[in-house]
């Protein structure tokens, strides 16, 4: 089940177009058998664009692994402006981790950024204290948050975040 949700959810990243040819080609498929098999044209197309966005993923996530909490969080940032895989990466990060994460996609200025932490964290108040005074946005729930935050702003945001989160 859990190979099949990736599917689905890599088939969903990318260019507009080549996610509505996705979407299109799901409401044709007959059995999740068929992607996961790859024994028809609809479920080989599935699984390849599967493939080329897991790929990326992988990388990324070994380099991901790689990084060290410091100061209570696990930060890893990447370039990308075609694939965002930060909300996988982080989720993924939190259940090896355990601590405080936060992955940031550097797009055109902007560090976009998906923040998990453990339970006994308010991520979502702790993101919102610290957005003010920065120049960027973002929310979420206790444990899963979203910000945008300009990288001219970004080491602040991550100082505002550690003293909300009382972590340094």
């Amino acid at each position: 089940m859990g190979l099949l949700i990736k599917v689905f959810s890599f088939n969903l990243k990318g260019p507009s177009s080549d996610v509505l040819k996705s979407v299109k080609t799901f409401t044709r498929v007959d059995s999740p058998y068929e992607i996961l098999n790859q024994s028809t044209p609809r479920g080989k197309f599935l699984w390849k664009r599967y493939q080329s966005a897991n790929k990326i993923y992988e990388a990324l996530l070994n380099k991901a692994l790689e990084q060290k909490p410091k100061k209570g969080i696990v930060l890893f940032m990447y370039d990308d402006d075609k694939l965002s895989l930060t909300k996988d990466i982080a989720n993924e990060l939190l259940y090896r981790a355990g601590c405080v994460v936060i992955v940031a996609r550097d797009r055109m200025g902007s560090m976009r950024c998906s923040l998990r932490s453990p339970e006994k964290y308010d991520l979502a108040s702790a993101v919102a204290n610290a957005l003010k005074g920065i120049d960027g946005y973002g929310g979420g729930h206790k444990n899963a948050c979203g910000a945008c935050v300009n990288k001219d702003d970004f080491e602040q945001f991550l100082d505002n975040l550690r003293k909300e989160l009382k972590l340094s």
